[in-house]
């Protein structure tokens, strides 16, 4: 077996179905489709493939294979593979994308053509670690009496599983949620408790900041500082106590934390459903939240050309929200129900057709001038006037 053969192997192990980029036999071989793309875009499209699938997105490129996590944390690693150490630096790398960090493997035609063991020791894999007993059972005293819980959601886990506890416990804990525009659709954004997106530097944003200054509890799902506009800095009151739910330490965050629980984000919160709420939050203050919201809105035609374009598609499409001046009024205007449905990317042409790969109704979404332009999977487009 080749080195190009068991990282195939390998892949495959642990849901890869599809890659995109340069040629590479050992991938059809294994049972890996390859899509050609240029390298930019195969970037993209993996780092998408990754969202929507849950497994590692791959993109071959002159020179080595790119491996994206489906949740990306920290800076992009680069791993140089010897044919002689490719035992330890592949199953390396992988740990590292476990962790959220993007991978890119030099690769020489030589290594990937060089023999290595049929069977590739794992010697980094981590087991998952259940930290609810050790850790959250001295939180949950705390959550109960907080009488004013916030949650905010970042995109450190984006796996409809996290969607589901999060419902649960918002409802349990009768606690407003929040979501980077990265994790949109993890807190369902028609559910009661949902408040909204923050993180944008947009006119929202002084509202957001507003709701979370009256918070005794701050739970932060995923956040990852970087998701955050320099306009967030220092992003909530010092004394405000936080504990944070995450796969790896978070860094850079604004304030200390009082707890940081480290482990499978799901299960972790999944422990606070059963923890008898205090909350003074009412719905009905929640809908004032909304209102106040609603009226930054209400004469903005970029705003009403996006809700128009919603309504006209499909409401499982997958939306590839490109760059442009209406992007932060998109991300707040647009409604998800289900996570990875509105993907921010700067190439949204390539990740829909990633997502149409695999099998979904996708559509790219830019910005031209002051008009809103959507791209369809058959090539047609159509103008929404801002």
């Amino acid at each position: 077996m080749t080195t190009a053969q068991l990282l195939a192997k390998v892949l495959f192990d642990r849901g890869v179905r599809q890659a995109f980029g340069g040629p590479l036999e050992a991938f059809a071989a294994a049972g890996i489709a390859l899509h050609e793309a240029e390298p930019r875009e195969a970037v993209a499209m993996a780092e998408a493939a990754a969202r929507l699938t849950g497994a590692p997105g791959v993109a071959v490129l002159p020179g080595g294979v790119t491996l994206l996590p489906p949740a990306r944390r920290g800076d992009r690693l680069e791993c140089r593979v010897t044919a002689a150490r490719a035992w330890r630096e592949v199953p390396l790398a992988l740990r590292h994308l476990g962790e959220g960090r993007a991978v890119r493997l030099e690769l020489s035609d030589a290594v990937l053509h060089t023999a290595q063991a049929d069977e590739l020791e794992d010697r980094f894999h981590r087991s998952a670690m259940d930290t609810r007993r050790s850790v959250l059972t001295e939180l949950e005293d705390a959550v109960a009496g907080a009488r004013r819980p916030v949650a905010l959601i970042g995109s450190g886990d984006t796996t409809q599983r996290l969607a589901g506890v999060v419902g649960q416990v918002a409802e349990s804990l009768r606690m407003p949620t929040l979501s980077t525009p990265g994790a949109k659709g993890v807190p369902d954004e028609n559910h009661d408790w949902h408040a909204g997106t923050f993180g944008l530097d947009t006119p929202i944003d002084a509202l957001q900041r507003g709701l979370i200054g009256t918070a005794d509890l701050l739970l932060l799902i995923g956040v990852d500082p970087t998701e955050l506009g320099p306009g967030w800095d220092p992003g909530w009151p010092a004394d405000l106590p936080v504990v944070a739910f995450d796969t790896v330490a978070p860094l850079d965050l604004p304030h200390p934390v009082e707890a940081l629980v480290l482990g499978d984000i799901a299960l972790n919160v999944s422990a606070l459903a059963s923890v008898k709420s205090g909350s003074a939050w009412t719905l009905e203050e929640l809908g004032g939240h909304w209102d106040r919201m609603a009226a930054c809105f209400q004469e903005s035609a970029p705003a009403a050309a996006i809700a128009a374009l919603q309504s006209a598609l499909p409401d499982d499409a997958i939306v590839a929200l490109g760059e442009g001046v209406h992007r932060a009024t998109a991300s707040q205007v647009w409604t998800c129900s289900a996570p990875n449905t509105l993907l921010l990317t700067a190439n949204p042409s390539a990740v829909a057709r990633a997502a149409r790969i695999l099998g979904h109704d996708a559509v790219s979404v830019s910005f031209e001038d002051d008009q809103v332009v959507v791209t369809f999977g058959d090539g047609t487009s159509q103008t929404y006037g801002a």
